[in-house]
Protein backbone atom coordinates (compact mmCIF):
# COMPACT_ATOMS: atom_id res chain seq x y z
CA UNK A 1 0.00 0.00 0.00
CA UNK A 2 1.26 3.53 -1.23
CA UNK A 3 1.24 6.41 1.36
CA UNK A 4 -0.22 9.31 -0.36
CA UNK A 5 2.37 12.60 -0.54
CA UNK A 6 0.27 15.01 1.29
CA UNK A 7 -0.28 12.30 4.32
CA UNK A 8 3.90 11.38 4.74
CA UNK A 9 5.03 14.85 6.59
CA UNK A 10 1.94 14.61 8.94
CA UNK A 11 3.22 10.50 9.39
CA UNK A 12 6.78 11.48 10.30
CA UNK A 13 4.99 14.03 12.71
CA UNK A 14 2.73 11.52 14.26
CA UNK A 15 6.06 8.68 14.70
CA UNK A 16 8.03 11.73 16.26
CA UNK A 17 5.59 12.44 18.66
CA UNK A 18 4.61 8.56 19.48
CA UNK A 19 8.32 8.36 20.47
CA UNK A 20 8.70 11.39 22.44
CA UNK A 21 5.16 10.32 23.98
CA UNK A 22 6.76 7.08 24.96
CA UNK A 23 9.90 8.24 26.24
CA UNK A 24 9.26 11.33 28.26
CA UNK A 25 6.13 8.76 29.68
CA UNK A 26 8.97 6.87 31.26
CA UNK A 27 8.88 7.68 34.94
CA UNK A 28 7.74 11.27 34.90
CA UNK A 29 7.88 13.30 38.34
CA UNK A 30 5.12 12.40 38.99
CA UNK A 31 2.63 9.79 37.71
CA UNK A 32 -0.49 11.09 38.47
CA UNK A 33 0.06 14.63 36.81
CA UNK A 34 1.15 13.31 33.92
CA UNK A 35 -1.63 10.94 33.60
CA UNK A 36 -4.10 14.08 33.85
CA UNK A 37 -2.16 16.06 31.84
CA UNK A 38 -2.46 13.70 29.08
CA UNK A 39 -5.88 13.14 28.79
CA UNK A 40 -5.91 16.43 26.79
CA UNK A 41 -3.62 14.64 23.85
CA UNK A 42 -5.67 11.20 24.34
CA UNK A 43 -8.40 12.92 22.72
CA UNK A 44 -6.93 15.74 20.28
CA UNK A 45 -4.45 13.38 18.65
CA UNK A 46 -6.46 10.64 17.66
CA UNK A 47 -9.23 12.84 16.91
CA UNK A 48 -6.77 14.37 14.80
CA UNK A 49 -5.83 10.77 13.26
CA UNK A 50 -10.26 10.09 12.42
CA UNK A 51 -10.71 13.48 11.22
CA UNK A 52 -7.37 13.52 8.69
CA UNK A 53 -9.53 13.28 5.39
CA UNK A 54 -12.23 15.62 6.26
CA UNK A 55 -10.36 18.01 8.11
CA UNK A 56 -6.89 18.32 6.53
CA UNK A 57 -4.50 21.28 7.66
CA UNK A 58 -1.49 22.53 6.03
CA UNK A 59 1.78 21.61 6.95
CA UNK A 60 2.99 24.58 8.99
CA UNK A 61 -0.59 23.84 11.02
CA UNK A 62 0.51 20.16 11.97
CA UNK A 63 4.58 21.11 12.49
CA UNK A 64 2.79 23.87 15.12
CA UNK A 65 0.47 21.12 16.57
CA UNK A 66 3.34 18.50 17.26
CA UNK A 67 5.32 21.55 18.53
CA UNK A 68 3.29 22.06 20.71
CA UNK A 69 2.53 18.52 21.64
CA UNK A 70 6.08 17.98 22.51
CA UNK A 71 6.61 21.32 24.92
CA UNK A 72 3.03 19.60 26.63
CA UNK A 73 4.97 16.45 27.07
CA UNK A 74 8.14 18.09 28.70
CA UNK A 75 5.84 20.02 30.49
CA UNK A 76 4.09 17.04 31.87
CA UNK A 77 6.92 15.15 32.12
CA UNK A 78 8.35 17.31 34.96
CA UNK A 79 4.94 18.89 36.00
CA UNK A 80 4.83 22.54 33.97
CA UNK A 81 6.62 24.42 37.39
CA UNK A 82 9.64 21.93 37.89
CA UNK A 83 11.18 22.36 33.84
CA UNK A 84 14.92 22.27 34.75
CA UNK A 85 14.77 25.15 31.88
CA UNK A 86 18.19 26.67 33.83
CA UNK A 87 19.91 23.40 33.77
CA UNK A 88 19.49 23.08 30.16
CA UNK A 89 21.10 26.26 29.37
Amino acid sequence: MRIPAEARFPLRLLAGFVVVFVVLGIAPKYREDWLLENVLVALAVPALMLAWRSLRFSNTAYACLFLFFVLHEVGAHYTYSEVPYDAWS
